[in-house]
């Protein structure tokens, strides 16, 4: 039902809305359209899936495999060999692998290592590996920052979703600004016409001296062009405002000139605007799931330098009909031992010094990251707070403007005033409440661009959309 009601009011449908009827768009009700529509986050909510994707990647390293094979050799009408063998190799998530499986050999010329019994063996058993790969090794160190890389893409995500919805939000205020002063203008053209027909009236009834139509009426024509110039801003903010709007993720739709901001837009984020930055930033986080990462490869290039050593055991049965474990014997059985190293460790050295400059490089880029959005957040404070001083005390300067205006009138009204006065008060009310409305956006871009610093969005859409 929302999403109905939302295309009514960003589709340009004159069915739909008559010239009279005005539709409101507050603030939340865009960042939660761009947010479920926009393009940008669809193609970075794909970034999670790709996340999964990895993440069972790596999962498949631990996969049980079953294999089989056969080998004969014929010659001379004579069988040399007739090699089977078939079972499963099972990864586990440790030093440790099993293997079983059923082998059955025959021929004339079997090696003495391949002879078995006619009815073949059934063997199982398990790998360790006691040195290289005990505490760690490329599968699990592959899983394992899978698992990460998950985390840092939900941050990634939050960062470029948080920036959007900065973007937009800045997009509205400006649209609302624009929306703001083409009213004011308005209101006042509509005045100095009023002002005009009075005037032209008092002339020609010889009350006022002719010139006076000529004041009234420069007075109106400036206004008229300055209200021209707004309604050119308002439709250019229009337009920008629209980039945001989309249906889907594939439909971009263009907002409705009959579609206006909120009178007083309540700016969505922290009741207290604060300059500390919030415990979790996704920027910092990003940066702590890649020092994790990091931390992990780390790990597994100091594992290469330990020698390799492998130990296996198997034990086997001889197959015997319907009972496979019948024939079972302890004191049947192979096993084994392996050992490799290489002698200069020149790879493994290699890169575990090359990570520790990667790591060193991402913890000063997080330091200074830290450092950098700090001091951001204290500028945009104060930047909100002498803003919004400002405006408090303008407020009151365009206030005494327009009790000058209104007295200057009722002089004008008495005949202890001139026209040329009367514009001049009504000038300067115009301009100050102009410059009144600048100032109120300059406050809220203020505390948007504190929000989006301490993403705050971000925090919005995660709690929203992310949650479980």
């Amino acid at each position: 039902m929302m999403k109905q009601q939302l295309l009514a009011i960003l589709f340009c449908t004159s069915a739909v809305f008559g010239q009279d009827s005005l539709q409101t768009l507050s603030h939340e009700e865009l960042l939660t359209w761009v947010a479920e529509h926009h393009p940008l986050t669809s193609s970075a909510l794909l970034v999670l899936d790709q996340a999964d994707a990895g993440i069972m990647k790596a999962k498949g390293a631990f996969d049980p495999t079953a294999f089989a094979g056969r080998y004969d050799k014929y010659y001379d009408d004579k069988t040399y060999y007739s090699l089977f063998d078939a079972g499963v190799e099972v990864p586990l998530r440790g030093p440790f692998q099993l293997r079983a499986g059923y082998e059955q050999n025959s021929g004339q010329y079997l090696d003495p290592e391949n002879t078995l019994p006619a009815s073949g063996l059934w063997y199982g058993g398990i790998e360790v590996q006691l040195g290289q790969g005990l505490l760690i090794d490329e599968r699990r160190a592959a899983l394992q920052k899978a698992m990460i890389q998950r985390e840092l893409a939900e941050q990634e995500l939050l960062l470029q979703v948080n920036q959007l919805l900065q973007d937009a939000s800045t997009a509205y205020w400006e649209w609302n600004l624009a929306f703001q002063k083409t009213l004011l203008l308005e209101e006042a053209v509509q005045l100095a016409a009023d002002r005009l027909d009075a005037v032209r009236i008092s002339a020609v009834l010889g009350d006022r001296p002719s010139i006076d139509t000529v004041e009234a009426g420069l007075l109106w024509q400036q206004l008229q062009i300055e209200y021209q110039q707004a309604e050119m801003e308002l439709t250019k903010s229009r337009l920008a405002l629209s980039v945001f709007l989309w249906e889907d993720g594939y439909t971009p739709l263009l907002l409705d000139p009959n579609t206006v901001p909120e009178n007083e837009p309540a700016i969505i984020g922290q009741d207290t605007p604060t300059p500390v930055l919030p415990a979790v930033h996704p920027a910092l986080q990003s940066l702590t799931f890649q020092l994790e990462q990091l931390e992990i490869d780390r790990m597994w290039q100091a594992e290469k330098l330990r020698p390799k050593l492998k130990l296996s055991y198997n034990p086997l049965v001889a197959a015997n009909g319907d009972i496979p474990l019948a024939g079972f014997s302890s004191s049947n059985y192979t096993w084994g031992v392996g050992f490799s190293m290489p002698l200069f460790l020149r790879e493994a050295r290699g890169g575990l010094q090359a990570v520790g400059i990667y790591t060193e490089q991402t913890w000063l880029k997080q330091q200074n990251k830290t450092t950098e959005l700090q001091n951001k957040s204290a500028a945009y404070f104060t930047e909100w707070e002498v803003t919004r001083s400002l405006t408090d005390q303008y407020r009151q300067t365009v206030t005494g403007y327009l009790q000058l205006l209104q007295g200057e009138n009722t002089l004008f009204l008495n005949g202890e005033s001139s026209l040329f006065l009367v514009n001049s008060r009504q000038l300067y009310w115009v301009n100050g409440r102009q410059k009144l409305l600048e100032l109120e956006f300059k406050e809220k871009q203020a505390l948007n661009n504190l929000y989006g610093n301490n993403a705050n969005y971000a925090n919005w859409y995660r709690s929203r959309y992310l949650q479980p």
